[in-house]
């Protein structure tokens, strides 16, 4: 799916793809990837992994980093209708600030209760259905 803005502290993407892929564990990441002013692209994962710490999220919800380079991305997710804020959770031997989040954006979740892997294919075919379901009507 296409969002037109995701802005945090230090993340700033426009007209971004986003796609829900999968980590190594089988748990979900959420990336989005634009184009940067050079014409080069950006791609961001929005999500963070904590198997290391033996922690996995509940089917349908990630974690999300929100500290450092981050800081702020829970809210940004929020605010572009992609997910909402399940609890704050703790991340690391300094418990740095992270969220579990549940994946909210009805594309993403489409493409989740479907059993794809919500790759970019899978995102684009479910754009497009969408694209045409708003023409019908």
């Amino acid at each position: 799916m296409f969002v037109k803005s995701i802005t945090a502290r230090y993340v700033r993407m426009e007209n971004a793809q986003v796609t829900l892929e999968k980590y190594t564990d089988g748990s979900l990441a959420l990336m989005a990837e634009d184009v940067d002013e050079d014409g080069l692209p950006n791609v961001e994962t929005f999500s963070v992994n904590l198997s290391a710490y033996d922690m996995y999220p509940p089917e349908g919800h990630i974690f999300v980093k929100d500290y450092s380079e981050h800081e702020g991305l829970a809210d940004a997710l929020v605010a572009a209708g992609l997910v909402t804020i399940v609890q704050p959770i703790a991340i690391g031997e300094f418990g740095s600030k992270g969220y579990l989040v549940r994946i909210t954006d009805a594309t993403l979740v489409t493409a989740l209760n479907l059993g794809v892997d919500a790759s970019k294919e899978a995102a684009t075919a479910a754009n497009a259905e969408a694209d045409r379901m708003k023409e019908a009507e």
